[in-house]
């Protein structure tokens, strides 16, 4: 069993007898919790304990833990003699709503985020939303980031879900729970986990494009991941920034006489969704968006450095979706359909300048 020093003295115990009492032989490997330990290190010293202790190809994984431990977890699986089994037991709404589910898994380099990983399916995935009630507030804000992306992938209950939520947020800050809240986040996490399900069903390998759009707000929010420094913005946080930038990438675009549907800008997919145009989309997640108090940020980190718009241009060539040398973003058409595409450097910049100066600190 794999986890990490902030979910183990809430759950280990009890896992591990759940498992004893089944017959199973279960030892465990503690990981410092956090996105630092997200790294190729972290892989080979699990991999090094799992030799030490005689695991073999019938051996299983169990990672019990938010996104960062299951994304260590599954690597480990897909690469310790060639595959052995991984269940995963999310402890995050992130990993609820995302990270477990779907089979990516991987580790950050310096250079970018998940740039060395598989897809390796576990064998089953454990969700137990009152595990939530022992989650900071700060980590249920960046899961429902995650889940914010879900319900602009046209996943019409996730917005409602989130809605409800949003009426919550001061007593979830506070650590209160309810039957209403909780009954609400286990309707967010099945419809989320839902709609994956039925995205990666037809993509499951990230081949044919249509994958992709699980990665909607994530080409910006992948980046502030790595110019800030891993951990210091948390995931989902970072994802609601990216999306609040698509939609106004897709405006500006338009304004400049650039609509998202245009050739040039080199479309390569669709997804189609139930907003009625762009303005449609643009408004009902900015809605959302301050229902759930996602403040604009991008503007205060890039005042304290000159170079932030320029080094954030750069780590966005990193991104997995990049293609011959080009960053790829998933953007709102005119429409309100998502569509995957090529937007050139030189209109990112300007964009990026633009979004800052719109913003209020």
């Amino acid at each position: 069993m794999v986890s990490d020093t902030n979910v183990a003295p809430h759950y280990m115990a009890s896992a591990e007898q759940s498992l004893t009492s089944m017959g199973f032989r279960v030892t465990h490997y503690l990981i410092q919790a956090g996105e630092p330990s997200k790294n190729l290190k972290t892989v080979h010293d699990i991999c090094t304990y799992l030799a030490e202790q005689g695991f073999d190809r019938h051996s299983m994984l169990v990672s019990l833990g938010g996104g960062v431990v299951s994304d260590i977890s599954g690597f480990v699986a897909a690469i310790f003699m060639r595959g052995i089994r991984v269940v995963h037991i999310p402890t995050s709404l992130l990993a609820m709503v995302d990270a477990s589910v779907g089979g990516k898994t991987g580790v950050n380099l310096a250079s970018g985020k998940n740039l060395v990983g598989a897809f390796y399916q576990p064998q089953g995935v454990l969700i137990d939303v009152d595990v939530l009630q022992t989650l900071p507030f700060a980590e249920l804000k960046s899961g429902m980031g995650e889940a914010l992306k879900m319900a602009m992938l046209s996943t019409a209950h996730a917005s409602d879900y989130l809605h409800t939520l949003a009426l919550h947020l001061h007593s979830l800050q506070a650590g209160v729970f309810n039957e209403e809240t909780l009954a609400c986040l286990e309707k967010l996490v099945y419809v989320c986990v839902q709609e994956k399900a039925r995205i990666v069903a037809d993509d499951e390998h990230d081949t044919t494009g249509t994958r992709a759009f699980l990665n909607y707000g994530h080409t910006l929010g992948h980046a502030l991941e790595r110019v800030c420094g891993y951990g210091v913005m948390s995931h989902g946080v970072a994802v609601a920034e990216g999306a609040r930038f698509a939609a106004f990438l897709a405006q500006w675009l338009a304004q400049q006489g650039h609509m998202v549907h245009d050739d040039a800008l080199h479309v390569t997919s669709l997804l189609c969704s139930t907003f009625t145009s762009l303005s449609d989309f643009v408004t009902k997640q900015a809605q959302l968006l301050d229902d759930l108090d996602y403040a604009p940020l991008f503007r205060r980190y890039a005042q304290s450095d000159s170079n932030f718009c320029c080094n954030i241009l750069e780590a966005m060539h990193h991104d997995k979706k990049a293609h011959d040398g080009s960053i790829v973003f998933i953007l709102p058409d005119n429409k309100g359909n998502l569509r995957l595409q090529v937007v050139e450097d030189k209109l990112i910049e300007q964009a990026l300048r633009a979004y800052c100066e719109v913003q209020d600190i």
